[in-house]
């Protein structure tokens, strides 16, 4: 129970940096489009299953929306590992050693 009482905040926040990159210029609104269909989903009246059903109606708006955020964070994160990647290319690679000083 207390593991589960941890992920709410984490998926608070999460959410929220998924919102403010929506507000992002330099991320292309091809991969923005599909975390704004799952919202638009969750908000259109007309859903594959009916939200009058009791359980089923919530719970296929929680699959696709859960789905839209974690296809759009993949892609961003995918987006940033290439960038990093390109520019780790150019750096030069300087080998050391460390202590850790208790």
């Amino acid at each position: 129970m207390n593991n589960f009482v941890l992920i709410i905040p984490r998926l608070i926040i999460f959410i929220i940096n998924l919102i403010i990159s929506l507000f992002n210029l330099s991320i292309p609104f091809s991969k923005k489009i599909i975390f704004l269909v799952g919202i638009f989903y969750v908000i259109w009246p007309f859903d594959l299953i009916r939200d009058l059903i009791p359980i089923l109606g919530q719970i296929d708006d929680l699959i696709v929306f859960s789905l839209s955020s974690l296809i759009y964070k993949y892609l961003l994160t995918k987006n940033e590992y290439k960038s990093k990647k390109d520019k780790d290319e150019n750096e030069k690679i300087i080998d050391g050693e460390f202590k850790n000083l208790d």
